[in-house]
Formats: structure tokens, sequence, C-alpha cells
């Protein structure tokens, strides 16, 4: 019950549901620091009223990092943001956020 309650306002991502135990390639819980930086910074506050799929996320994600304009914003600097999105784990993230459902 407790756990159900809390579950409303806290995602619990897969590596911190194994006894708190992390793995050496976890990152407070995450798979990965790209996939834990999207989540704490982007997706943490946004309220679901559904589930979601991994591609609904990437979207979210890419319109909010990308929607910029500003013709000032370097090619360099977007292609390091590419870089980095490539490497969150958009399907764990859709998974402990349908977790809720």
């Amino acid at each position: 019950m407790v756990m159900k309650i809390i579950s409303r306002w806290v995602r619990f991502p897969p590596c911190s549901l194994k006894l708190n135990k992390m793995k050496k390639d976890c990152v407070n819980g995450w798979s990965n620091y790209q996939t834990w930086k999207i989540n704490n910074e982007i997706l943490v506050n946004i309220e679901f009223d559904h589930p979601v799929t991994y591609d609904y996320l990437e979207e979210i994600v890419n319109t909010e990092v990308f929607s910029s304009t500003d013709p000032r914003r370097s090619t360099l600097m977007e292609s390091y943001a590419r870089a980095f999105l490539k490497e969150v784990n958009f399907e764990e993230l859709a998974g402990v956020i349908n977790s809720n459902f």
C-alpha cells in the first residue's frame, strides 16, 4: 500500500528494485547517466495519465531539447546533444512510467 502511494510521485528505476544494490554500471538506479539525467531534468515533472511508448518519450525529449529557435545555436552543440540522447534508454523510462498503470 505504501509503495503504491509513493509510486505516484516517485519513479523507481529497475536497478533500484534489486534490494537497493546498485549494479556497477547503474547511475542512481538507472541503467546509465544519460537515462537518469533525462528522467531527472525533463520527464520527472510530466504527469502521464496513460501508458507511454518509448517512441513517444523520445519525441517529447527531442522536442524539449531541440525546440530552441535561437539562430546562434551551434551545430557542434546540437551534435553533442544528439550523441548524448543516443545513449538514453527510452525503453527503460517507458517501463518505469508504465509500471504505475
